[in-house]
């Protein structure tokens, strides 16, 4: 489905989880391919996101987090999510709606901003699966 951003789409998985993304580049256009993948420490892991976060540079700071390799606001979520697990949703400030997989998709966190203008929709199939989307007719 391709309703989204017409600049680019990307793609990231494992052997038994996946992660898609069409992008309108607003954030580091040029750098800031989705989804993001970060490898702190040998652990790595990956974000798919919609929105901004108004305080990733102040994030960056407060959080004394590694020097980033883009200077798109999603990579923030990566680090900190490293960083700080769930608990990291409190420091955000911003309209977002993202999800973040481990390498090996056993662990993933979705959030969406306070007030949900962003929405983040969650369905669940028949075999077990979760399924985000960022529109409900992609479920």
């Amino acid at each position: 489905m391709i309703t989204r951003g017409p600049d680019e789409t990307g793609f990231y998985g494992g052997e038994s989880w996946a992660m898609g993304h069409q992008r309108l580049s607003i954030m580091d256009p040029e750098h800031g391919h989705q989804p993001i993948v970060y490898q702190d420490k040998g652990k790595e892991a990956a974000v798919v996101a919609n929105g901004e976060i108004y305080n990733f540079r102040e994030l960056r700071e407060q959080f004394d987090l590694p020097p980033s390799t883009t200077e798109s606001d999603s990579e923030v979520l990566l680090q900190m999510y490293q960083k700080l697990g769930p608990d990291m949703c409190q420091h955000l400030n911003g309209m977002f709606g993202f999800v973040v997989v481990s390498e090996d998709g056993e662990n993933m966190m979705a959030a969406r901003d306070h007030c949900g203008i962003k929405p983040l929709y969650i369905g669940y199939g028949k075999d077990g699966a979760t399924w985000f989307a960022s529109e409900l007719k992609s479920l």
